[in-house]
């Protein structure tokens, strides 16, 4: 009997040994780098086991670890809403809001971003507020790579001019197992007026600094190099723009820092993300953003970005000018160049787009087909939002405005 259960106590043990960390705490991964060599169906079955995800691309994922089930008021799709309870997903005390995990060719991880707090999901906070969620993070990321071998540190303030944004701060933590970037941003203005308005902090975590490093303006690509990416399928007749990377505006009403943050992507500036877009353009979680804030904040950064903001035609509404407007839809895909591509959904039957919805959202053209006289568009609406057909009449009849940024190179 006392030898049953030496073995039963035994195995026990060996069980309680091979449980794997709690799942969502990425802490142990990260501090000795095993969780770079997780492929994509490893650490989803491990370390996000029953957390909420929604795919973004092929090679990346968006977990929702703070989520329940609701509709949006600003999107015409169902979609997961950011309630406040507490996070399943961070490091030991530090939880994470919405998290993005990246894969590269061969499938392993190498790279997460993942927001501490966002204006747009978390609400407003005073600068005393805030600065206690900085500190207390820098606390929590420093405990936990304490001693760390080979690991360095540079907590400065970082001068990111190129990015489009003042009030940036950065702390960097580079060890053997990976790097971590903290960026915390503020503006000067707020809504009401007061000289203060958060609006963000987030977390670069990679397994190496060239896992994490992003394009600025340096990086904008020259007009000859994106004609290379035109392509075009001899069977259906469609010409489109490949390349152009995904980003879910999720929740939010944040079709144009998504939208415009897809085409800084594409040429090569992936540091201008969704939420610096945002901080640029003032665009609220719920009320989206004013195209006049929109184009005053791209004019504002044109020579800085090396890009011109242009409006290739006006929208009149005329049935007359719906041939020239495809004339120019045609000649900048041929050219490369994506249109962003302002849209009042509800006036024409969609798939997808519920009955009776009605509201003002930003797309991207991306191609055409002249045989079936129509469009190609995406939206930034994740996985099964790419690549999607809309007929001239139809695409003409729901514009609004149409912009394009245009190298100058």
């Amino acid at each position: 009997m006392k030898i049953l259960r030496s073995i039963q106590l035994a195995a026990s043990l060996l069980s309680v040994m091979a449980i794997p960390a709690v799942a969502g705490d990425l802490t142990d991964g990260l501090r000795d780098g095993s969780i770079w060599e997780k492929d994509r169906p490893t650490i989803c079955s491990s370390d996000f086991v029953g957390l909420r995800y929604r795919p973004v691309d092929n090679h990346s994922i968006c977990l929702m670890p703070r989520l329940s089930i609701t509709s949006c008021e600003v999107c015409p799709r169902k979609v997961k809403k950011i309630d406040l309870k507490d996070s399943k997903l961070g490091m030991g005390n530090l939880k994470f809001g919405e998290t993005i995990v990246y894969w590269d060719d061969e499938n392993k991880t190498k790279r997460i971003d993942a927001w501490i707090y966002t204006r747009s999901d978390d609400g407003d906070r005073e600068k005393g507020e805030f600065n206690t969620i900085i500190k207390d993070s820098f606390r929590q990321l420093t405990a936990i790579t304490k001693g760390l071998p080979e690991l360095r540190a540079d907590v400065s303030e970082a001068d990111i001019d190129h990015v489009g944004v003042d009030g940036m701060r950065q702390w960097y933590w580079e060890w053997d197992g990976g790097v971590i970037l903290m960026e915390a941003s503020s503006s000067d203005t707020a809504d009401d007026g007061s000289p203060f308005k958060a609006e963000f902090i987030r977390l670069k975590i990679g397994r190496d600094r060239d896992a994490i490093a992003t394009g600025g303006a340096d990086n904008i690509s020259k007009k000859k190099d994106i004609k290379k990416n035109v392509k075009d399928d001899p069977r259906s007749r469609d010409r489109w723009i490949a390349g152009i990377p995904m980003i879910d505006q999720g929740t939010k009403g944040y079709c144009v820092p998504a939208t415009t943050a897809r085409v800084f992507a594409y040429y090569g500036m992936d540091a201008v993300d969704m939420h610096t877009m945002a901080q640029m353009f003032d665009s609220h979680g719920r009320e989206g953003t004013s195209l006049c804030k929109m184009v005053q904040g791209l004019s504002e950064i044109s020579e800085k970005f090396k890009y011109e903001l242009r409006c290739p035609i006006a929208i009149t509404g005329a049935r007359s000018a719906r041939n020239d407007w495809y004339k120019e839809v045609r000649s900048h895909i041929d050219d490369g160049i994506p249109l962003l591509w302002c849209v009042e959904l509800g006036i024409a039957d969609e798939a997808g787009i519920p009955k009776g919805y009605e509201g003002s959202h930003m797309r991207l053209i991306i191609g055409y087909n002249k045989r079936t006289r129509s469009i190609i568009f995406t939206d930034s609406w994740g996985e099964g939002h790419e690549f999607k057909y809309l007929k001239l009449d139809d695409a003409y009849k729901i514009t609004s405005d149409m912009r394009v940024i245009v190298p100058k190179k």
